[in-house]
């Protein structure tokens, strides 16, 4: 290292309720404009928001998509899932289901706990409920 640069180690990890992250930098600088560059990377990680999860209440997921008695007509054509992606059951006649308005048919229940536990979007292609 010449004289003047000092040797910059960064590292950040991700929050814990988000996805772990792990950056890690390791750079010489030779300037003080280098290391304000530093301060900088370091107050952009430490000011990104987190993200806020919406979620719905039963109320308005039966409002947008009321509970159904599964028979096989309602699968509309072989793209179809023919069973709910969340507990991995395939639809069985008299079953209740859910089909929401992107389009995809879920189990009653585990679309309800989804809705109300974890996001207000669809858990196979993100649409909002």
């Amino acid at each position: 290292m010449a004289h003047g640069q000092q040797l910059v180690h960064l590292s950040f990890t991700g929050q814990a309720d988000g996805t772990p992250t792990l950056i890690d930098l390791t750079f010489e600088v030779d300037t003080p404009e280098m290391l304000d560059l530093e301060a900088f990377i370091r107050s952009t990680f430490d000011t990104d928001p987190v993200p806020v999860r919406t979620t719905l209440d039963i109320p308005k997921l039966n409002a947008c998509a009321p509970v159904q008695v599964f028979r096989r007509s309602m699968l509309r054509d072989t793209h179809d899932d023919k069973g709910c992606v969340i507990c991995v059951t395939d639809f069985r006649p008299r079953m209740h289901v859910r089909r929401l308005p992107c389009g995809h048919m879920f189990c009653a229940r585990c679309i309800a706990k989804w809705a109300v536990q974890q996001s207000d979007t669809c858990p196979t292609c993100r649409h909002p409920i």
